[in-house]
């Protein structure tokens, strides 16, 4: 049974605003991890107070390492030419493997200025809210009919009607499961 797909990206339009699914799911698995730190420093006992400081620089090296990465690994050409365009980032251009690179970098940054805990120990606490994350990000792609899988055959197969009319794996949905 192929199932065709053609949700609209955008979630909600406040005025000349629109809240798109991307975007909240982005968001979404920004508050959830911050929520999951919350009780993994309840749960052992650590200073709360840090992580104010913490999910600053996490959402900061999150953000910005996504709009670098999207910037450097698929574009670079135009943006170097139009750099402000790297500001303007409703306009679409995200890549998770940057906002990975940014969290390692702003991590380690954190671990240098607030030195309570190792670089490591940090990293272990956060496998969670990183992969809770990195599945949200996925759905996102999933409501955009963005990153594609090969077309198949298979009863499970989806027709991205905004892209075109092949029944394709929804590898979205894969690696959010994943």
């Amino acid at each position: 049974m192929i199932v065709t797909w053609n949700a609209d990206p955008v979630l909600l339009h406040l005025g000349p605003i629109e809240i798109r699914w991307y975007g909240a799911l982005f968001a979404a698995a920004l508050l959830v991890g911050f929520w999951i730190m919350g009780r993994i420093y309840r749960r052992e006992g650590q200073d709360e107070r840090e992580l104010d400081p913490l999910s600053l620089y996490a959402v900061l090296g999150v953000v910005i390492g996504a709009r670098l990465g999207h910037v450097l690994f698929y574009d670079p050409g135009f943006y170097f030419t139009h750099p402000l365009e790297i500001l303007k980032v409703w306009k679409g251009g995200l890549a998770s493997h940057g906002a990975g690179i940014g969290l390692f970098i702003a991590l380690y940054l954190f671990t240098r200025r607030y030195p309570t805990h190792s670089y490591l120990w940090l990293l272990d606490r956060l496998t969670l809210p990183a992969a809770l994350g990195g599945a949200f990000i996925r759905l996102g792609n999933f409501f955009n009919s963005e990153i594609l899988g090969k077309p198949t055959g298979a009863d499970w197969g989806i027709i991205f009607e905004r892209v075109d009319s092949i029944p394709r794996n929804p590898v979205q949905l894969y690696e959010s499961l994943g």
